[in-house]
């Protein structure tokens, strides 16, 4: 009964939402005013974690590029690695332009990944802004690799061993490693229970082969590492277009994508239901590391008035070098470029979602929508 109701008011938000494009043809959207009012940005993680933090940054930067300026606050609403928080803002939001969310990666991977306690949706919220964030694939020197970047003859000798690579778990964020090697057609052998600096550290204790940093925790604490001959850059994950095509990442544009470098070990571009999972895997991971919107069925002449908002004040002096410390120099995506990627990064074919659980229960035995024993 809870689902029937929950879709029929998502039905009279969508049909709200298309009347309010239909009136934002006739009422300027500068009418929109919340001189007096509170806004209202939930984070779904408890306080003083990064996504907090990030959302504590931004609130009152947006707040004073909002008509009327309002009150903005914070209200941490953790559980369930983002999940509590989500499902109310999904249920109880009203699309008013008074209530927001922060997006994390991991509020993409519960719902792609069919989290039995996800109730939301993504794809149906507004996103107003897109934080990406790259990230790098790097290994121990012991493998025998001693060049930066994949290459031919690289690949070739790391599908001749086993490498040892630390993870949360089968389902968490880590997944698209574990998808991308396959892809490559290298064997991985995973340690769960290790976060990333825990895997750092025992990379470079010489006890695991393999690992990823986003690239932020890259050059703070990898880079180092790699001067002292203990580690080598192999790849990252790449950085998408406003057309959701992904390419080289700026931070680190000496490095290959994996797309390269599966066309190096096979001599045509990556393609059908893996690739696919990987792929948005990868939007989900790289390109919406953070990501503010509205609650699906937001008219549009809010929602404009929201991206207008955002967009000056990416374009504010000073925030870009502000901001360094979430985005690790990266651009805060808004207009265009954030609506595509997002949109990419939530949605998958029901073929690659059953490719996807097919292949994590065989390699796992994590059946589709149970948690990891």
């Amino acid at each position: 009964m809870k689902s029937v109701t929950k879709a029929v008011r998502r039905s009279l938000a969508c049909a709200a939402a298309a009347f309010g494009i239909a009136l934002a043809t006739a009422v300027a959207a500068h009418a929109f005013s919340l001189e007096g009012k509170r806004v209202e940005i939930i984070v779904p993680f408890a306080e003083g974690g990064g996504t907090d933090v990030y959302a504590r940054f931004i609130g009152p930067r947006l707040g004073a590029m909002l008509p009327g300026k309002p009150t903005v606050i914070i209200r941490n609403i953790p559980g369930g690695g983002s999940i509590a928080g989500a499902n109310h803002f999904d249920d109880k939001a009203k699309p008013d332009g008074l209530t927001l969310l922060t997006v994390s990666t991991s509020t993409l991977f519960n719902f792609v990944l069919e989290d039995p306690g996800v109730t939301y949706d993504p794809s149906t919220w507004i996103p107003i802004l897109v934080g990406p964030l790259g990230n790098v694939t790097y290994l121990n020197t012991k493998t025998g690799i001693k060049t930066p970047g994949a290459t031919p003859e690289t690949l070739k000798a790391l599908q001749q061993q086993e490498l040892l690579l630390g993870a949360n778990g089968p389902t968490s964020s880590d997944l698209v490693e574990f998808v991308g090697f396959d892809l490559l057609g290298i064997k991985i052998k995973p340690v769960f229970g290790l976060n990333r600096g825990k895997a750092r550290l025992a990379l470079e204790r010489g006890e695991l082969t393999i690992s990823f940093d986003n690239t932020a925790a890259y050059f703070q604490n990898v880079v180092p590492l790699v001067k002292d001959g203990v580690a080598i850059p192999l790849m990252t994950r790449g950085y998408a277009d406003e057309n959701g095509n992904i390419g080289r990442d700026p931070s680190v544009p000496e490095l290959p994508t994996l797309e390269e470098a599966y066309k190096m070990a096979n001599g045509k571009a990556p393609s059908g239901p893996q690739y696919e999972a990987y792929r948005t895997l990868t939007l989900s991971s790289v390109m919406v590391s953070k990501a503010l919107v509205l609650p699906a069925g937001t008219p549009e002449d809010i929602a404009a008035v929201y991206r207008t908002a955002v967009r000056n004040l990416v374009d504010s002096p000073g925030f870009a070098k502000a901001a360094e410390q979430f985005s690790g120099g990266y651009p805060t995506l808004v207009g265009k470029a954030a609506q595509t990627n997002y949109l990419a990064a939530t949605k998958m074919a029901p073929e690659v979602k059953d490719w996807l659980f097919g292949w994590v229960e065989k390699r796992f035995g994590v059946k589709r929508g149970e948690k990891p024993k």
